[in-house]
């Protein structure tokens, strides 16, 4: 495509800078993963940590950095401040320190909605 990483990297800059959170219902069961990707080399690993509304497979809310324990609790507490029903995750332990364990669930096809978006843009 003969495009530069930076010319790539300012575009999404410019389309994110577009973009509004949605309203967060209360009383809702969402899905909670993170991904792996780099930029520009593989060595400058990057982490997306997103919440995925169970029921209408709306994205809620993001971080991307590091994945530790801040960056999990901010994209969390946004879920837990909804008075959510329930938040699946994977069995990453950080989860069961920063969800209480009454609205935690960790199950076998619990995250399938979550894991099927990442598959179907190649980002496994």
């Amino acid at each position: 495509m003969n495009i530069t990483p930076n010319t790539v990297i300012r575009r999404i800059k410019n389309l994110a800078s577009t973009i509004t959170k949605p309203p967060i219902c209360t009383n809702r069961v969402y899905e909670v993963d993170e991904l792996k990707t780099y930029i520009k080399r593989k060595s400058a690993e990057c982490w997306v940590i997103y919440a995925l509304d169970k029921q209408n497979g709306q994205v809620i809310d993001l971080k991307v950095g590091r994945r530790t324990k801040i960056n999990l609790q901010r994209v969390t507490e946004t879920l837990l401040l909804s008075k959510c029903k329930q938040i699946y995750t994977d069995a990453l332990n950080t989860y069961r320190q920063i969800i209480p364990a009454k609205l935690h669930k960790v199950k076998r096809c619990g995250t399938n909605k979550i894991e099927r978006k990442k598959s179907i843009f190649g980002m496994m």
